[in-house]
């Protein structure tokens, strides 16, 4: 029987998130390359910087995001199972959804404590931490269904990476005198990103196999884990707008474009392996034997030089029609393994309308290449100069009761 217990506390971790961030565009789900201005502009696309009129300064203030997600499970799975028998048609179920693939999942935090923005200049400072999770899809066969007698597993492929970087970034944005015909202008724009790195965790090899008899058991396992407690490097981000007129225009933005990161302070290389030879099984039971009696391990750590990585690179294409009380937005992103918060390509479309001048409700849809569907709901509020936004996105699904992943959003924006 499966009762609310701390494996159930994994689960929901894996399958809900709560996260704080720019709350205009999780509204919008994302789509917000062509309409970032401003402050929030060298997040998303600093091409926008040359819109600033004059001297213009605008701030963002204290936005955080998190997100926790997985490629499985979810609020349904966990609201079916949790404090009930598992028969055998809901251990098929959730087998089902782990096969292929195994478990993926994804996780992390981004935090963003100020951005600047002085006319087509910016300065922005954030901190995000990332990781990502794979296990195998012959490991949750042995927990659900127990052992069985001259089988052998194979726990691979099992992997799995985290790191926690700052940086701070220096953006300008550019409106060269000359168009092209049929475009009313065009905006460039850069970030310059200097990159502190404060760890670097990764699994390199991961391999575990056993095998039951009916008197004996065996197993094995090894692991290569790679670590480093700081580092140094940089990052270029390019974009570009193109406004057509005042109301339809389009965006590209490059994120990591260029980039190159030394993992240099206490790097090391952690090495693990264990070995349970063919063993009586009622042996161990009868002189209740503990693990360290049984099992031969070992594990080694050992310094290794300082090694480079770059940063993944992705790509954001979109395009927005603009009314004076709404507005309408679409964006594709893809790139790189291990980009993006949701991993794979993604489509997005959002749209916002103000039924009062201080008051904008939004709302979008979406599609992750690892996370299938997800939808959004979201509102500003505009006044004295300035603007407060809040949104609620559920991921994985459209159906609020079969998310498996969330996203609270908000977000403060001045004008000085």
């Amino acid at each position: 029987m499966m009762r609310g217990a701390g494996g159930w506390v994994i689960l929901v971790l894996i399958c809900t998130a709560a996260a704080f961030g720019q709350g205009r565009s999780a509204g919008m789900h994302g789509a917000y390359v062509t309409l970032a201005t401003g402050a929030e502009a060298p997040y998303y696309n600093p091409a926008n910087l040359a819109f600033t009129r004059g001297r213009q300064t605008t701030l963002s203030l204290l936005g955080v995001s998190g997100w926790v997600a997985d490629n499985a499970f979810g609020l349904e799975e966990y609201r079916r199972y949790n404090g009930a028998y598992l028969d055998q048609a809901a251990k098929e179920e959730i087998l089902a959804a782990v096969a292929g693939e195994g478990l993926l999942a994804r996780a992390g935090v981004t935090a963003r404590p100020f951005s600047i923005a002085v006319g087509p200049a910016a300065l922005s400072w954030q901190t995000r931490a990332v990781s990502r999770l794979s296990l195998a899809e012959e490991l949750f066969h042995l927990l659900l269904e127990g052992n069985e007698v001259d089988k052998t597993y194979d726990f691979t492929p099992a992997a799995g990476r985290a790191m926690l970087l700052s940086d701070l970034a220096f953006s300008w944005g550019y409106s060269p005198p000359f168009t092209l015909r049929g475009i009313h202008s065009i905006s460039l724009g850069i970030n310059a990103r200097y990159i502190i790195g404060s760890f670097y965790g990764q699994v390199e090899r991961m391999q575990a196999r056993a095998l039951t008899g009916a008197t004996l058991a065996r197993a094995e396992g090894e692991a290569t884990l790679r670590t480093a407690q700081g580092g140094r490097g940089w990052g270029l981000d390019l974009g570009m707008t193109a406004v057509v007129n005042p109301h339809l225009r389009f965006g590209l933005f490059s994120e990591n474009l260029a980039s190159g990161m030394s993992w240099n302070r206490e790097s090391e290389r952690i090495q693990a392996d264990f070995t349970l030879h063919a063993t009586n099984i009622d042996r161990i039971l009868e002189e209740d034997l503990d693990l360290e009696e049984v099992v031969m391990h070992s594990d080694t750590t050992l310094a290794i030089p300082a090694f480079s990585l770059r940063l993944p690179r992705r790509l954001h294409f979109s395009g927005s029609y603009l009314q004076k009380r709404w507005s309408l937005s679409a964006e594709w992103s893809g790139g790189e393994t291990g980009g993006g918060d949701w991993g794979g390509a993604e489509v997005a479309l959002g749209g916002e309308f103000s039924p009062w001048r201080f008051l904008w409700l939004r709302g979008g849809a979406g599609h992750a290449e690892d996370l299938g569907w997800s939808s959004s709901l979201g509102f500003g509020l505009q006044m004295l100069g300035g603007r407060w936004d809040f949104a609620w996105q559920g991921v994985g699904s459209l159906h609020p009761g079969r998310v498996r992943g969330g996203l609270v959003a908000t977000s403060l924006f001045l004008i000085l």
